[in-house]
């Protein structure tokens, strides 16, 4: 049920999706700088969660040679990248992140803008990720933290009771996953953005072009006028200015598979095996 209010929500939004993306790309765009600092020639890379494929495009100009596979539980969000003129992807494949559709050890790096929080079963989410890297193979992505929207959750919250944002997942949470999915070494950090609209018109309209709410507690009908211009009232943060600030906190992360030599195998669980004769006393 969750999957498809997920991918109903999208499908609406991607013929104007581009129109109002520029925040996301800008995360992207720090994301993709991430990999100046890190030494890796993949040759099999997927975009999941693409959109309309904006990673994937500038993945394929930095990584000419590779395989790169754009990803989306959207169909109609795939169809919007198609039609883009630019670099394209290698092929686009139309699939939920919680069940990958790749076979295992297949992809050497994997990449996802702005998906994770979106997902009801983050482990679920990184163990496929973990599965279908090869041996060395590279995650690296972007989420919002719990943080994020706190202003448009403190005022909707003196309004009415219903919730109007995601339960976003903690940094620990995070970290815990890539452990679990047996990730080596994961590296994670956290920043917080703030943007500043000059109306509530503004703001609300960039959120529903690029979100939208399937929270379970969420109100199923219209809010209404009168509600619209309490939470406005609440929301303003300086009258003389009317200033409407919007907090994002942003969680990166990245980590590698573990290498795997010819005398080393990994089992469905993602655990090396390694033979007592590899294992040697250092005198």
């Amino acid at each position: 049920m969750y999957i498809d209010l997920i991918k109903r929500a999208f499908n609406r939004r991607a013929v104007r999706y581009n129109q109002s993306a520029e925040i996301l790309r800008l995360l992207a765009d720090r994301m993709l700088e991430r990999l100046d600092l890190i030494k890796i020639t993949p040759t099999t890379i997927l975009e999941l969660g693409c959109a309309t494929a904006y990673c994937a495009r500038q993945l394929k100009q930095r990584y000419t040679d590779a395989t790169i596979y754009a990803a989306d539980i959207s169909l109609a969000m795939l169809q919007q990248a198609q039609q883009n003129p630019s670099l394209k992807p290698s092929h686009y494949i139309n699939a939920d992140a919680h069940a990958l559709p790749f076979a295992d050890h297949s992809i050497d790096l994997i990449m996802a803008n702005m998906l994770l929080h979106w997902c009801h079963d983050i482990g679920l989410v990184i163990a496929e990720m973990r599965r279908v890297l090869k041996p060395n193979g590279l995650v690296l992505f972007n989420l919002l933290g719990p943080d994020s929207l706190q202003e448009l959750r403190q005022a909707w919250h003196t309004v009415d009771k219903h919730a109007h944002s995601l339960d976003f997942f903690d940094m620990h949470d995070i970290g815990d996953a890539l452990v679990q999915a047996k990730f080596l070494d994961p590296v994670m950090d956290m920043e917080m953005l703030t943007l500043n609209y000059s109306s509530i018109e503004n703001l609300l309209k960039e959120l529903r072009a690029v979100s939208s709410n399937v929270h379970a507690q969420r109100c199923l009908g219209l809010s209404g006028k009168h509600k619209l211009q309490q939470f406005q009232q609440v929301y303003r943060q300086d009258k003389q200015t009317q200033c409407y600030p919007l907090t994002l906190e942003i969680i990166n992360a990245h980590a590698f598979a573990p290498a795997v030599t010819s005398t080393h195998s990994v089992d469905s669980q993602g655990e090396v095996a390694v033979p007592i004769s590899d294992i040697t006393i250092k005198k």
